[in-house]
């Protein structure tokens, strides 16, 4: 019997899963979003799923990175550098969160140039190892 009531359930989630399925795909459909990339190599393990949201027609894409070229299509790009270098003499144990510091602040004022243009990212896809997040 408890076997019978295990399989039952397996069946009804499994049912209502393909559902859910459907409706999310719809949303989906329907919900044209903006998104923003952000990583110094962009566009580096993002790269199938940027080229994906990209193709899709509606979607706003952006990506900030340090790399210029490697565009993908439907992926508006804004390639920023550092302000400055990361100061001679530096400690060594320092050196990398200054350029970390240095990256989250230049990204900073590419996202406030974003947000004064209009793009406010429904998404913010991005990977941190750089500092470009910080901020």
């Amino acid at each position: 019997m408890n076997e019978l009531v295990s399989r039952m359930r397996e069946k009804d989630v499994n049912a209502h899963g393909n559902e859910l399925k459907k409706i999310f795909h719809k949303v989906i459909e329907i919900k044209k979003m903006k998104i923003l990339f952000v990583h110094q190599n962009f566009p580096g393990q993002y790269l199938h799923l940027a080229r994906h949201l990209g193709a899709l027609e509606g979607n706003e894409i952006v990506c900030i990175s340090q790399r210029a070229g490697a565009d993908l299509p439907g992926v508006k790009k804004i390639v920023y550098k550092p302000q400055r270098k990361v100061t001679q003499g530096q400690h060594h144990y320092l050196r990398d969160t200054e350029a970390n510091v240095l990256n989250a602040q230049s990204v900073a004022r590419v996202a406030l140039d974003l947000k004064k243009s209009g793009f406010v990212p429904d998404v913010i896809l991005a990977h941190n190892g750089w500092g470009e997040l910080w901020y």
